[in-house]
């Protein structure tokens, strides 16, 4: 029972010590008590790869890579408590969509949260953040109390209120039977006392930049509970408890973990080792000087111009480039060009490469369209939303047609996802059914074709007069021919939603409406189309896209089970049942591992995990963007943040606090790579401006 600290700036080998320790205890004894190394969920790939490779070992049944979630999970099954359903955000989301159309009218603030875009999303976003800060709604209660009438600004005490109304319900439904992540901490902060799975384990804590407030819980636990606990922090001293750590101090956060965990040791009573203090390791001033020389004094600003010179002994290029592109599509080619140069004069491996960049939004098409011309492979390290994926705009069309008495728009939305074409057909014949929907398409546009004409039994047979007069003639047989081909194909795409429609509108309840859809998926067969095109992925050269889809059927199946078992009898009517549905694909997002050992990784500052690399790339280093300017929080605002905070409600740190930390994301963005170091912006955007 033990509290280790392994301290050392970037570069310094404190993942190199983690791993080389776990090595060790493996050869020593492979079948002894866990070896337990928990990293960032982002990050568990890369660690466990590290480990896995790592020469000498013959297996690593005994260490496990684990993320907190993960570690919970296992301290759970083990003390009989997994036992509950796991909600997502996504199903979060749904509930609290629910909670808003019932509480609607006491609501002062929220009331409309419902009809914003990403409202549903803030909303829960502030529910993980008081549960992360150990916030629970009791404590809500005393501050509006604290804030009663004329005690504090209106505004913040309706915001309060209404929020306190939302999450008293969401609790009260949640409370026994659900777990979402936070739960799951808690419970793994309250069971690892008592967890025989940790009782003999040594365990390691690396790559994290801070913690929660749960997170400091857990690490309370593990220090008392394990073998051994030693957690890495990007410092090179000892901040104790006590001591006030400067607000501009660029290691800030790691300095408050350092101060906090030396906290919860001794409320715990558990020793305090004497820390690891490590020097550098990655920025060797023999081999790459000018890297060494910026990651020590990056933030020495005390140094003067000629501080450093050149000693002339030999003439090298310099590992560090600054460039400036006309504008962002520029600014990624010659990036390619580079690392195709890289990688075909000097061999280096595209997985020895990291593109960081500082808006990624801005950058990820660019970047997907010039590596795929140019032959590069590489993984996008985000999440990403799912509503431009074909099934859910499919799922999102046809409930806008039933809702929308076949209107125009929303059918041909529906039919142009390719889910309402027949699958054997368009294995085979494509095309053909490709031109089918188009002259469909154009002959309802001809006779404004909606609504209930649809839906009716009788053969469309309208067409154009030829006379002024209006005057009817024989139809001519290839009229006759290309009316009953229109008629077919209206029957073949129109009569999966006719079925869908009449078990729908039947439907009472939620459980029974999303069958209803169920069925829908099951009828067009959405789960053969999705795979067909995951293996046509495949074949060219797409895996990432491969995985997306199989992991968008996943997903919204997983999404439809969590709305039956939150809402299952709830009466809804079929437009409330449809935003609640809708809320919940807005905030579905998939999270892919790398397809491919050999790639080059692109992420952004703040969550990709490089591990070690020869090479980083930071693109778009403009200011306000690296660093960035933290986006405004649309609930509260920087001083409501700081009037909670006085009355005893910690939460995530504000706006000016994370823009003080981007100086720290900074530092460790400009310190990831060993061999190399590529700067660079753009002059300008696509528009010029």
């Amino acid at each position: 029972m033990s509290l280790r600290l392994i301290l050392g700036r970037a570069g310094s080998g404190k993942t190199r010590l983690c791993l080389r320790e776990i090595t060790e205890r493996l050869q020593a004894e492979p079948e002894g008590p866990p070896l337990i190394y928990i990293v960032p969920e982002q990050g568990a790939f890369q660690a466990e790869y590290a480990l896995a490779t790592t020469p000498g070992l013959g297996g690593i049944i005994r260490a496990q890579v684990l993320s907190f979630r993960r570690l919970a999970w296992k301290v759970m099954q083990e003390s009989g408590g997994g036992q509950h359903l796991y909600i997502d955000d996504t199903g979060k989301g749904m509930l609290l969509r629910k909670v808003l159309e019932k509480k609607k009218r006491q609501l002062k603030v929220f009331k409309n949260a419902g009809e914003l875009q990403g409202a549903l999303e803030n909303i829960v976003s502030i529910y993980n953040e008081l549960k992360r800060s150990r916030t629970a709604s009791g404590e809500l209660e005393k501050v509006l109390e604290m804030l009663g009438e004329g005690e504090g600004p209106a505004l913040l005490r309706e915001k309060i209120g209404d929020l306190l109304l939302l999450f008293q319900d969401m609790d009260a439904i949640l409370k026994g039977r659900y777990f979402d992540a936070e739960d799951y901490l808690s419970a793994l902060a309250e069971k690892a006392f008592t967890s025989e799975f940790l009782s003999a384990a040594e365990v390691w804590v690396d790559g994290f930049y801070g913690f929660t407030n749960q997170e400091y819980a857990v690490l309370g636990a593990l220090m008392k509970r394990c073998l051994r606990l030693s957690v890495t922090l990007c410092i090179e001293q000892e901040y104790v408890p006590g001591v006030g750590v400067d607000e501009l101090d660029p290691f800030h956060p790691a300095a408050v973990s350092c101060q906090r965990l030396m906290k919860e040791a001794e409320e715990q009573e558990v020793e305090v080792e004497d820390s690891v203090v490590l020097t550098g390791e990655r920025f060797s001033a023999e081999v790459h000087p000018a890297l060494a020389f910026l990651e020590k004094n990056l933030y020495n600003y005390s140094l003067k111009a000629g501080d450093k010179k050149d000693d002339g002994s030999k003439e090298q290029r310099l590992p560090l480039r600054l460039v400036a592109a006309a504008n962002r599509r520029e600014e990624v080619e010659a990036l390619a060009c580079e690392l195709i140069r890289l990688a075909r004069d000097e061999g280096y491996r595209w997985r020895e490469f990291a593109v960081i960049v500082g808006d990624l939004e801005h950058y990820r098409d660019i970047i997907a369209t010039v590596f795929n011309d140019y032959g590069i492979p590489f993984f996008l390290d985000q999440k990403r939303q799912v509503l431009q994926h074909p099934l859910v705009e499919f799922i999102r069309s046809a409930l806008e047609v039933v809702n929308g008495y076949w209107r125009y728009e929303a059918l041909f939305r529906c039919i142009k996802t390719g889910f309402l074409l027949p699958f054997a057909a368009a294995l085979e014949q494509r095309q053909r059914w490709e031109e089918r929907v188009f002259l469909l398409e154009n002959y309802v546009l001809a006779f404004g074709i909606q609504g209930s004409r649809w839906l009716q039994e009788e053969m469309w047979c309208y067409r154009l007069s030829d006379s002024l007069e209006g005057e009817e003639r024989e139809i001519t047989k290839d009229e006759e021919e290309y009316l009953q081909m229109i008629d077919e194909t209206r029957r073949v795409i129109s009569r999966p939603l006719l079925g869908f429609q009449e078990r729908v509108k039947k439907a009472q309840t939620v459980k029974e409406k999303t069958e209803a859809l169920y069925t829908l998926l099951l009828d067009i067969q959405a789960a053969e189309r999705l795979e067909y095109w995951s293996e046509e992925a495949v074949k060219r050269g797409e895996p990432e896209k491969a995985r997306e889809h199989l992991q968008v059927y996943k997903g919204l199946i997983e999404l439809m089970d969590q709305l039956v078992e939150i809402l299952g009898e709830e009466k809804l009517s079929l437009p409330i049942y449809t935003r609640i549905l809708e809320s919940g694909l807005e905030s579905m997002r998939l999270s892919l591992v790398p397809p491919s050992l050999d790639q080059v990784l692109v992420g952004n500052v703040e969550r990709t995990r490089t591990g070690r690399v020869k090479y980083a790339f930071l693109l778009g280093v403009n200011d306000g963007i690296l660093p960035a300017r933290p986006p405004e929080d649309r609930l509260f605002s920087e001083e409501e943040r700081e009037l909670l905070a006085e009355q005893g409600v910690e939460m995530a740190p504000g706006s000016k606090r994370r823009l003080l930390d981007e100086q720290f994301l900074l530092y460790m963005a400009l310190t990831r790579a060993s061999h190399g170091l590529w700067i660079s912006y753009p002059l300008a955007d696509e528009e010029g401006g």
